[in-house]
C-alpha cells in the first residue's frame, strides 16, 4: 500500500484508488487513470506532464502509444517518431 498525491508515483502499481470525502471515489489501473485527464482534474490531482504532453501532441495530430505514461516510456516513444 502506498499513499501519494503524485500520479507519476503510481505508474507501477497494480491498482489505484482515489479517495474523496465519502470514501473510495475511483478505482482503476494506473495507466487507465493517468491517461484520463478529466478524472484526475475532477479529483483535484494535476495530470502528470506526460499526460499533458500526450494530449498536446494528440491535438496536433501526433498519436503516441497508450503505454507511454512514465517519463522513460515517453522518451522512448518520442524517439520512435523520428
Amino acid at each position: 500500500i502506498m499513499i501519494t498525491h503524485s500520479p507519476e508515483e503510481v505508474i507501477h502499481a497494480d491498482r489505484v484508488i482515489i479517495l474523496d470525502r465519502r470514501g473510495i471515489g475511483i478505482t482503476r489501473k494506473p495507466n487507465d487513470m493517468i491517461a484520463d485527464e478529466a478524472i484526475l482534474i475532477e479529483a483535484g490531482i494535476s495530470p502528470p506532464m506526460t499526460t499533458a504532453l500526450a494530449a498536446g501532441l494528440s491535438a496536433q495530430g501526433i498519436r503516441l502509444s497508450a503505454k507511454a505514461r512514465s517519463s522513460e516510456e515517453m522518451v522512448e516513444e518520442l524517439c520512435r517518431l523520428k
